[in-house]
């Protein structure tokens, strides 16, 4: 996973950043009261999908995922965030074999994560809100390469952490629009994958805001006293 204590320091160093940021957003009202408050109440169950653009060996990729978990208080947020590279990856790379025969590898680049995450609500009304999601998890980088001697398939395990801020305007009350920037760090023993898959992220979407419509769908019955 690369130096130990290089990768502590850049952890701290996130988390340092992550609290003082909520610290100077809600300091008069103390953000650990803050978070306490909030984790004490009924939490409701949510849902997003959450593709994001990145980069990818200094190129331009697609990362599909979704995310679960559960809200507090309308302010924060815990759960677990799946994602895989969907942008196609692919390569022919001619080299010599160990008869000095020359042949052609079909490689296809696959990556892939699952991340928990805390996401705090610094600021939310009926039309706009902007939270800061911090995400830390473990997945894989691999490559998988075909050529005449069949199917080679070379996987390597990463760590991951990301730090964004994300908002959206709420066009009608079942739909918005959003967008979000951030930075993910990938740790790895190997230099070369860290700096393949380190990259800032960014996210342009359209939110369909899922309770609403279920609302909508399927309303509460009115109780009715005899």
């Amino acid at each position: 996973m690369g130096n130990p204590k290089a990768i502590l320091i850049r952890i701290s160093n996130l988390l340092i950043l992550y609290f003082t940021i909520l610290s100077c957003y809600n300091i008069e009202a103390g953000v650990l009261d803050s978070l306490g408050h909030s984790l004490k109440q009924k939490p409701k169950f949510i849902f997003s999908f959450d593709a994001r653009r990145s980069f990818v060996n200094n190129q331009n990729a697609k990362l599909s995922g979704f995310k679960f978990g559960l809200e507090f208080d309308n302010r924060i947020r815990l759960g677990l965030g799946i994602y895989d590279l969907s942008s196609p990856f692919f390569r022919s790379i001619p080299y010599t074999d160990s008869t000095g025969e020359v042949d052609t590898a079909h490689t296809r680049l696959k990556f892939g994560y699952i991340s928990p995450y805390i996401e705090y609500v610094l600021f939310q009304n009926d039309r706009w809100e902007f939270s800061i999601p911090l995400q830390l998890g473990a997945g894989s980088i691999a490559l998988e390469a075909i050529d005449s001697s069949g199917l080679v398939f070379d996987e390597r395990p990463l760590g991951i952490l990301e730090l964004s801020i994300t908002g959206h305007y709420k066009v009608f009350q079942w739909i918005g629009i959003g967008s979000g920037v951030g930075y993910r760090f990938a740790f790895n023993k190997e230099q070369v994958v860290r700096k393949s898959l380190s990259s800032p992220v960014y996210m342009i979407k359209v939110k369909v805001f899922l309770g609403y419509v279920y609302r909508q769908i399927f309303p509460k019955k009115e109780k009715h006293n005899d």
